[in-house]
């Protein structure tokens, strides 16, 4: 339950940290603009597996197969929307490109661990 409850903690301070207007403009975003809504649903459906995803996104840490089945099924706009947002906060302005990278690279993780590829047919 704690993981929980500070998975969502997190989710909502960054949600609702102020954008700095005195930094340069940032490129376009990967996605459509995503509402505040939006976010909000998608750290619901993530629920308690926040952190571990986080932790593989920003730290390359390992996500179980409970969390890729989650974040696979929250979808991948919700992933890259979340992702986005906290990477607009001046903190992480300075390891964007890496962020991005391992948001990509914890989606297609977890899309192997959820829909691995099918076996060849033997003949």
């Amino acid at each position: 339950m704690a993981v929980f409850f500070s998975g969502i903690v997190a989710a909502l301070v960054m949600l609702m940290l102020p954008a700095v207007s005195a930094l340069p403009a940032l490129p376009p975003p990967l996605l459509p603009p995503i509402t505040d809504k939006f976010l909000l649903e998608c750290v619901i459906k993530i629920a308690d597996c926040g952190m571990e995803i986080f932790n593989a996104v920003f730290y390359n840490a390992t996500v179980s197969p409970n969390c890729c089945t989650r974040l696979i099924f929250m979808g991948r706009p919700c992933h890259f929307g979340l992702v986005e947002h906290i990477i607009s906060q001046p903190f992480f302005q300075g390891n964007k490109t890496k962020i991005l990278d391992g948001c990509q690279c914890t989606w297609n993780n977890c899309a192997q661990v959820v829909h691995p590829p099918s076996p060849s047919p033997s003949y």
